[in-house]
């Protein structure tokens, strides 16, 4: 039932602008119109107005606390739905992990001889030497030789390795035209071996070949026997060739949280402030 009657105006004074009773129904003055509710059987009064205004502050109340669902329908965040934004973190994850470098680490340790001597093992005619104008380097300063005095040695080095993994190997070798027979093994298995190498003269060219390590530990070696010159060697690469599940799984754990932060960050946010704002 809604009833309309009359409510007093305040008086107008000269010295002041009028003043309105903050407690009057509506804030105002004239007829105001009171409705009569009915809560569990008994009927109530109260002015229609401030029913409405407790209604519109309970609706946004629960509107901010439903959260994300009231907020995208009123489009409060503008182009973004929440399929849609589901849909671009997932691309966005996807594609970093996609973009993540696929390289796997070095593990032979001074691999351009720059550290001297220093982890690698010599024996018979293999051994380091600075390089000048006449016996240049593939990089740097320094690298290994083997020569014709006595002309036959090894060099090599001992690396951690994961038994059954395949490896990728390789080096740069040169000569100042010499003949002998320069080889290559990873765990007792020759990758190389050949007899008077077509390789540049004083000009570096690269050697690769891939083997399976059999141990945790497993012996690079560069040989050669019946020398008859020198033999350069610099920038030797031993590589896992397929990388560690546990490497992959957690570079695609460290993306997928680096996703769901910035999803954190830019969406949640807003309705954490809405409720605080309502505590």
């Amino acid at each position: 039932m809604r009833t309309v009657v009359p409510v007093p105006c305040p008086r107008l004074s000269t010295d002041s602008a009028p003043r309105f009773d903050a407690r009057m129904p509506g804030h105002g003055c004239g007829l105001q119109e009171l409705v009569h509710v009915r809560q569990d059987g008994v009927e109530r009064s109260g002015d229609s107005s401030r029913q409405r205004e407790q209604f519109d502050e309970t609706k946004s109340r629960k509107s901010v606390r439903v959260g994300d669902r009231q907020r995208i329908s009123h489009g409060s965040w503008p182009g973004c739905k929440k399929q849609s934004c589901v849909s671009a973190l997932l691309t966005l994850i996807l594609l970093l992990v996609g973009a993540a470098p696929a390289t796997a680490d070095n593990i032979i340790m001074n691999p351009g001889f720059e550290a001297g001597t220093l982890y690698w093992t010599f024996t018979g005619a293999g051994y380091i030497h600075s390089a000048d104008g006449y016996d240049p380097s593939h990089s740097g300063s320094w690298e290994a030789y083997l020569n014709a005095y006595p002309g036959y040695g090894t060099i090599s080095q001992v690396v951690a390795t994961v038994p059954g993994d395949l490896y990728n190997i390789s080096f740069w070798i040169s000569s100042n035209g010499g003949n002998g027979t320069i080889y290559s093994e990873f765990g007792g298995i020759d990758g190389f071996d050949v007899a008077s190498p077509a390789v540049g003269f004083y000009t570096y060219t690269e050697e690769t070949y891939t083997a399976v390590a059999a141990a945790d530990t497993t012996t690079f070696v560069i040989g050669g026997y019946g020398i008859t010159a020198t033999y350069f060697f610099d920038d030797v690469s031993v590589e896992q060739a397929t990388p560690e599940p546990a490497t992959l799984h957690s570079s695609l754990l460290a993306y997928i949280l680096l996703g769901l932060t910035i999803f954190n960050r830019v969406w949640h946010p807003s309705i954490r402030r809405g409720d605080a704002a309502l505590r």
